[in-house]
């Protein structure tokens, strides 16, 4: 059975078809999936890179921020809940001061305790028009550290992955983080529109036609199978002519 999934950014479209016999039969992917953890567990993996990714690449923009607010010696604690209080003032004074500037305040973030340092500490992806001095306005307790722009070519997802290894556990000392998910959007943060489409030819070109106002992004295309199932797959990525 073709499935042809749409995730659509605005200005961009990835597109991916799918040939695979288990989408039409419930039943047996179900049983699939029981016998291969691993395989259910990389599934899992990419469609979280994939949710974080698309909320980057809707409310994000190549040159904004990714911070880490870190803590002096003589502001420092060790009690978990004392530090999210930080964080939570943190984001209320931030959002008030960008409302007298007239800047819509949209974040990622994700808490957490450094292995090295064993200290707590925060990240953050802001937009780019909250200044330096802005965020030490707002966050007294210690240094911010930009870690570094988001990445011109607009793509996110490396970022993503980060988000997600490190809300798994894996740069973390803390083992009650490991499987649990701390990193969160704003509530104002949007998810892209995502369709699929069913009873389509299981055949595609292997060079896809864009229709009328979009282009191919050059070296987007992909023709081969998937990496769980050995499935047919194609993906490619749609520009909009401007």
């Amino acid at each position: 059975m073709r499935i042809r999934k749409t995730v659509d950014y605005g200005n961009e479209r990835y597109i991916t078809n799918v040939n695979a016999p288990m989408f039409g039969n419930h039943k047996k992917r179900s049983g699939k999936l029981r016998g291969t953890s691993e395989t259910v567990k990389k599934i899992n993996e990419e469609h979280s890179i994939d949710l974080c990714f698309g909320k980057l690449k809707m409310n994000f923009k190549p040159h904004d921020w990714h911070i880490a607010c870190t803590y002096s010696d003589d502001n420092y604690s060790d009690d978990e809940d004392k530090v999210k209080k930080d964080k939570r003032n943190f984001i209320a004074k931030l959002k008030s001061r960008c409302k007298k500037v007239g800047i819509e305040l949209k974040y990622l973030t994700m808490t957490e305790r450094g292995v090295r340092s064993k200290k707590w500490h925060h990240h953050f992806v802001l937009p780019q028009e909250i200044s330096v001095a802005m965020l030490y306005e707002c966050w007294k307790f210690g240094q911010i550290r930009i870690l570094n722009t988001l990445y011109p070519d607009g793509d996110f997802r490396g970022l993503a992955k980060y988000y997600v290894d490190k809300s798994k556990g894996g740069q973390q000392d803390d083992e009650r983080a490991k499987g649990r998910r701390r990193y969160s959007f704003s509530k104002n943060c949007i998810a892209p529109e995502i369709t699929y489409e069913t009873g389509l030819s299981e055949n595609w070109l292997s060079i896809p036609r864009p229709p009328k106002g979009w282009k191919l992004k050059p070296d987007s295309l992909y023709n081969g199978v998937d990496s769980w199932g050995g499935y047919p797959l194609q993906k490619y990525i749609l520009v909009k002519i401007e």
